[in-house]
């Protein structure tokens, strides 16, 4: 059985968005949830047990 695994290197940065065109005030407010429990508790990937995968990020516009 073969099997791959793809890395990346401590500290590689990673840029993106979201943007809501129209949304409800409940869209909003749950964009802004998930976003900031993203933040709090994220991952990337797999193999957390052992530590990969693991985040930082930076609100940058309010």
């Amino acid at each position: 059985m073969r099997y791959d695994i793809e890395t990346l290197a401590p500290g590689t940065r990673f840029e993106s968005w979201v943007q809501l065109v129209r949304g409800s005030d409940l869209d909003h407010a749950f964009a802004a949830d998930v976003l900031a429990e993203f933040s709090r508790t994220g991952w990337l990937g797999g193999r957390t047990g052992i530590g990969h995968g693991q985040i930082a990020t930076t609100r940058l516009r309010p």
